[in-house]
């Protein structure tokens, strides 16, 4: 059980591993051949760019291409995405998101608001709003440097 003497930093990290269990067991219970939660933010990104390149996607997500040639095939395997030559420079490929990717990133969204609601039930509207608004005001500096570079360290 929770107690006052816990950090912050304690109860934040538990509060993400139990909120990523409990998407990843959503996920596995609702999205037949879910590739997991790496795979679905990766699709996010194409659906919302429309087409990337795998070389931008390295890019976005600062991992090896090897990593991000893996997670690509699962989710074309899945018939979420396609790879194809770009137009003009077929040496290039391009990756675009399919019908099914589609609906299933819409379907991640969905269910991964329904586990943090679900997680948030104990607070009163009010307390949520205000969470809400704290986490929107501590992440608002934090984001610039995401925007404008690539993260230091690890």
């Amino acid at each position: 059980m929770a107690g006052d003497e816990e950090s912050l930093d304690a109860l934040w990290l538990e509060a993400q591993r139990v909120v990523r269990h409990r998407i990843r067991h959503a996920l596995q219970d609702q999205i037949p051949g879910a590739v997991g939660g790496g795979g679905l933010r990766i699709l996010g990104h194409v659906v919302q760019a429309g087409t990337l390149s795998p070389a931008d996607l390295v890019h976005r997500f600062d991992i090896r291409s090897s990593t991000i040639t893996a997670h690509l095939d699962r989710l074309e395997a899945a018939g979420w995405l396609r790879r194809e030559p770009a137009l003009g420079t077929p040496s290039r490929i391009q990756v675009t998101a399919t019908e099914a990717g589609r609906d299933t990133y819409r379907r991640y969204l969905a269910i991964r608001q329904q586990v943090v609601e679900h997680f948030l039930e104990p607070l009163a509207e009010t307390e949520r709003e205000a969470l809400r608004r704290m986490l929107a005001e501590v992440l608002e500096p934090a984001r610039a440097p995401l925007r404008h570079g690539r993260r230091g360290g690890n």
